[in-house]
């Protein structure tokens, strides 16, 4: 089961051998919001170049 949950990244295994969900939300979190900022500056980008085309 703990194959499964890490397999899924529900779960991040510690040095102390034990799972850490509040480690993998956060962790989690922060890369879905550093994706979110990338994708706003490709968005603006884009925006911007179609602004200079037409």
């Amino acid at each position: 089961m703990a194959l499964y949950s890490v397999m899924n990244g529900d779960c991040v295994p510690y040095k102390d051998g034990y799972c850490h969900y509040s480690l993998a939300k956060s962790l989690k979190i922060a890369l879905f919001e550093r994706f979110l900022v990338e994708f706003n500056k490709t968005v603006i980008n884009f925006s911007e170049t179609l602004a200079n085309i037409t």
